[in-house]
């Protein structure tokens, strides 16, 4: 495998599919972990272990005990909003938004939009059901999944800067 990263001569369609095959699946067992991730920074944070372990901040507990620096946990934080307005609206709404949630939300949205995880998964998983019933009930595209999602976010932020 070594040998191909440097390779002028593209590799034949045999070796394509197979590492095709091994980045989907790394890719799944990443996709896999950040959800365990997500979860167990969620339960951490809500329980506000810093306070239990004698730590002033979640900044500082993070430090501490998970020798990240002092920004990853706010980041791990953004990441694990993210991924639950991912399953509220993936449970809501029957759509699984993993394969087009890079592209609809931002660490920079998420965060401007905290607190309204309810409201954002109710108004996509409206604006998906509606694009289901003008396509007649049909899957939808990744790209239309995008759309309702992003568009629907960009409203929300900008009402909320608005208010």
């Amino acid at each position: 495998m070594e040998e191909h990263r440097n390779s002028p001569v593209p590799v034949g369609k045999a070796e394509a599919r197979r590492l095709a095959g091994a980045l989907r699946e790394s890719v799944e067992q990443v996709r896999s972990a950040v959800l365990v991730l997500a979860e167990r920074v969620r339960t951490a944070h809500r329980g506000r272990v810093w306070v239990a372990l004698g730590y002033p901040s979640w900044g500082a507990y993070a430090a501490g005990e998970l020798e990240v620096s002092r920004s990853t946990p706010y980041r791990l934080l953004d990441l694990a909003a993210a991924e639950a307005i991912e399953d509220v609206v993936g449970r809501q709404a029957g759509v699984d938004l993993s394969h087009v949630w890079d592209t609809a939300l931002s660490v920079r949205a998420v965060v401007e939009i905290r607190g309204l995880l309810a409201e954002l998964a109710d108004l996509v998983a409206e604006r998906l059901a509606q694009a289901r019933a003008e396509a007649g009930g049909a899957q939808l595209e990744p790209g239309r999944i995008s759309a309702a999602v992003t568009t629907t976010l960009t409203e929300r932020r900008r009402a909320k800067v608005a208010e």
